[in-house]
């Protein structure tokens, strides 16, 4: 079966997603079951040869289903009517670029401003830094009407916020990684990179203090290790709020829209050359 369009990628995997959802531990403690009974109460034939051939299939074959389709028909219009949905307005074309872009300071912005909301309502002590991998934001944003599928396409994974507290040697680690990249997505520091390296470095407007503890805001994946990021695996503590990236996009977009606001980025100098 073949799907022509973005969006009917986007229906297969919101699909998938739900299908998953709806699975509850008893339907996986009823399959665990089933599969028991099926093993113990089947008689064991050992192999004593085998066959192989193969199976050509041509493009006359492999062409859409209609019956699937049609069944698929309800679902497609409610995903793609939700997918289309307005979530905000952008004065702006956001792209990502380094050493920094309005695309990169956008997200990183938004992750501070939303992870800081979620500490002061648990009662957290706030980060003073966002950090976004420039690998991680895998799309544009337009000028004008912001949909729900832009968001998917801006951040396809299933990442979720998280937030640690690593010493002052560490973030200097994670400087120096950022200036061997040339650049990143950072919110509350100030970065100078010349030749591949740290030239100056602020956070949150202060020299960095090796002995000095700070709060980070990211996503889980780099949390984890993941992009190199190795100094963020043994923090002094971990939060893990276990709330999607992209649910936090659609959220901050959404609210941005009720107060009548439209959304925006700059450049600003947070990362520069030197």
């Amino acid at each position: 079966m073949k799907f022509h369009s973005d969006k009917n990628q986007f229906f297969i995997r919101y699909l998938l997603t739900q299908i998953k959802l709806a699975l509850d531990m008893k339907k996986y403690m009823l399959f665990s079951l089933l599969l028991f009974f099926a093993f113990s109460c089947t008689t064991y034939f050992p192999v004593v040869d085998t066959a192989t051939t193969n199976i050509s299939v041509s493009e006359s074959v492999a062409g859409e289903n209609p019956e699937l389709l049609e069944l698929l028909k309800p679902y497609k219009q409610e995903l793609e009517a939700d997918m289309s949905r307005v979530l905000a307005i952008s004065d702006v074309e956001m792209i990502k670029n380094k050493p920094e872009s309005n695309m990169t300071n956008f997200m990183a912005d938004m992750l501070l401003e939303e992870g800081r909301e979620y500490c002061k309502k648990n009662n957290l002590e706030l980060p003073v830094v966002a950090y976004v991998n420039y690998g991680g934001i895998r799309s544009t944003l337009p000028k004008g009407e912001i949909n729900v599928q832009k968001v998917f396409e801006l951040m396809p994974f299933e990442n979720t916020m998280a937030l640690l507290k690593i010493s002052g040697e560490k973030f200097r680690k994670m400087a120096d990684i950022i200036a061997e990249r040339e650049g990143d997505g950072v919110a509350g520091m100030k970065l100078g990179i010349k030749n591949k390296t740290v030239s100056s470095l602020l956070v949150g407007g202060e020299k960095l203090e090796a002995g000095k503890s700070y709060w980070i805001v990211t996503n889980d994946y780099v949390a984890n290790g993941g992009d190199n990021m190795v100094m963020f695996t043994d923090p002094e503590s971990f939060i893990s709020t276990e709330t999607s990236i992209r649910d936090i996009i659609i959220r901050h977009m959404e609210n941005k829209t009720k107060r009548g606001q439209h959304i925006s980025a700059q450049t600003d100098g947070r990362i520069f050359y030197e």
